[in-house]
């Protein structure tokens, strides 16, 4: 029986329908029509008969009430495209997100303005993430760990045959991503997934055997499932607990924070030339800190600075956003929002501090440069060129703090001073 939604395709097939929509695209776009990237298979030029065309297409602003992707099934080809301006497909792609395991190894085929899509993807690669940035991502995905293979010990316990198959691709799946973070090898295509995570030089003992029963289908030994199953996650307990993740140690309590993780701030050491402040660190705005971070208490200076209940919900509308709170050592002593400027039409967008906020009782005391200079070396490490920020023309203690760090006033906006701070190094 044959299909009318499935029909192979060809290199070529799929380039003769590409090259009918850029036209149709720059109709739709015009000027706001930035560059075309193509991606996965066809961009690696490993497509076959029924692969689907796949491509990123790059706006300076998305098109307010529309959807942002096209989705078309033609001739029996699917074709998906995501709309993108430059600052939020980068906001995306220079972090750890949670599809890097396969979305990091992807680059995009120019097919439309072959500048532009060149830049972009510069930027993607100048990104660099230490291996402690790979393990508290890794290390937040336990959890599910954890409901995966005990849905695959409850489907033996059961005895249910007709939905183990299932539970124990899924618990697999679970590991795959794990372990292509703690790697830090993502993957190529969903087909080579096992093939590439046979070769990982970390990996839970038996991890292969485990491989074997999702390959050949052998889910019907339930002793044998059963006996895989538990030495694959012990395994894993094994690999986390050897890099400082222990996790048992969670309280039953609700009053108190989750202490199973390191938190994951950037910690800032005092410079050779004596500047800064010792063990200050940026941690992720979350449910535990939320209500004091709103509560830290404000003075005179502050009468131009949003609330940072305002700054935290302004947060979860910007893409690409780090949305974290101060601490010098276990002590809250300010907040600070900075990512991506979205608003930059340009293919090297600077990064943007939008809030940098010191608790009044803590001024003074060099957490404000220490801050800054956490934020300048993480754009560094992520290929940024530039950042920027913006204060009211009477504020001039932070004025005087930001050019002592190499930032110059640019322009006024909205009543506020641009400042820029080039990136050379």
């Amino acid at each position: 029986m044959n299909s009318h939604g499935l029909k192979a395709h060809t290199h070529a097939e799929r380039a003769a329908i590409l090259s009918q929509l850029i036209p149709l695209w720059q109709q739709k776009f015009g000027e706001n029509l930035l560059g075309i990237g193509a991606c996965a298979s066809y961009a690696r030029g490993e497509d076959i008969a029924y692969s689907d065309l796949e491509l990123e297409l790059f706006v300076k602003e998305l098109p307010a009430g529309e959807d942002a992707y096209f989705q078309r099934v033609v001739d029996g080809l699917l074709i998906e495209v995501i709309y993108h301006t430059p600052g939020e497909f980068l906001g995306d792609r220079t972090g750890i997100a949670p599809h890097w395991h396969i979305s990091a190894s992807d680059r995009l085929l120019p097919v439309y303005n072959a500048p532009a899509i060149e830049k972009i993807m510069q930027q993607v690669q100048a990104a660099q993430h230490s291996e402690a940035d790979f393990l508290r991502v890794a290390a937040a995905e336990r959890y599910e760990l954890q409901e995966t293979f005990g849905k695959v010990l409850n489907a033996i316990e059961q005895n249910n045959l007709e939905g183990i198959s299932l539970v124990v691709m899924d618990a697999t799946m679970r590991v795959l991503q794990i372990l292509a973070l703690i790697n830090r090898q993502p993957f190529v295509t969903f087909a080579r997934y096992i093939a590439q995570a046979r070769q990982f030089p970390i990996k839970p003992e038996r991890f292969d055997d485990l491989l074997d029963i999702l390959v050949q289908g052998t889910y019907r030994d339930l002793p044998h499932l059963g006996e895989v199953t538990l030495a694959v996650f012990a395994g894993m307990e094994q690999i986390f607990e050897a890099r400082g993740i222990h996790l048992y140690d969670d309280p039953l309590d609700p009053n108190l924070p989750n202490p199973s993780l390191p938190p994951p701030g950037l910690p800032y050491r005092e410079n050779a030339d004596g500047g800064g402040e010792a063990d200050i660190r940026l941690v992720p705005v979350n449910r535990d800190n939320f209500g004091q971070c709103i509560k830290l208490p404000t003075g005179p200076d502050h009468q131009h600075v949003a609330p940072n209940a305002y700054s935290i919900a302004e947060a979860q509308f910007w893409p690409g956003c780090r949305s974290c709170c101060i601490y010098h050592g276990d002590e809250m002593v300010g907040y600070a929002m900075y990512g991506p400027d979205c608003d930059d039409d340009d293919f090297h967008p600077s990064l943007w501090i939008g809030r940098l906020m010191i608790a009044e009782d803590q001024r003074g005391k060099g957490y404000g440069r220490a801050v800054l200079q956490l934020i300048l070396a993480e754009a560094r490490r992520l290929g940024y060129p530039e950042v920027g920020l913006s204060t009211h023309p009477d504020n001039f203690k932070a004025i005087g703090l930001y050019e002592s760090m190499g930032f110059h006033a640019t322009e006024i906006e909205d009543g506020e001073m641009i400042y820029i701070c080039p990136l050379t190094s």
